[in-house]
């Protein structure tokens, strides 16, 4: 009867307990655009930064430029011939995967702000915010013209 009982309490646990995120996925990833990548069938956002929107434009010299295509093809060069490491993070709403993603140990993030092509995000991004300060400093990415910050822009 104690079995029964015990075996009844684990499984009413089971369903209680929130989803424990997997420690980390392997392989070659899909590149979606500067903050994204699709990796076995599920996309995720890389956590603490946020790049343009492939729809966005930003002006450099005069001149509008396609920032978020750019943006992607920054990405798709900090991974283009190797496999990535993305380690989920807990959801922050529903729908959006985030999770932190490393190529040969290289946090592509971190990356991602270093180039210019991403910032730091508001809340959340602080480790980044330094490469995004250098960067800014050194005119790299979007800091080589105007631009408005990914999470203001609304396409349209």
């Amino acid at each position: 009867m104690r079995r029964i009982v015990l075996v009844i309490v684990i499984g009413l646990l089971n369903f209680a307990l929130p989803a424990v995120p997997k420690a980390g996925m392997s392989g070659v990833p899909i590149v979606i655009d500067g903050g994204t990548v699709e990796l076995g069938g599920e996309r995720f956002r890389l956590d603490g930064i946020d790049a343009p929107d492939l729809r966005q434009k930003c002006e450099i010299r005069g001149r509008d430029y396609d920032c978020g295509h750019v943006s992607k093809t920054a990405l798709m060069d900090l991974v283009a011939g190797v496999e990535i490491n993305c380690v989920p993070r807990p959801p922050v709403a529903v729908g959006t995967r985030r999770a932190t993603c490393y190529a040969n140990g290289y946090d592509l993030a971190e990356g991602m702000a270093h180039t210019g092509w991403a910032m730091a995000m508001p809340r959340g991004g602080g480790k980044y915010l330094r490469m995004e300060r250098q960067a800014e400093r050194s005119r790299r990415g979007l800091w080589q013209g105007k631009f408005t910050p990914p999470w203001d822009w609304k396409p349209g």
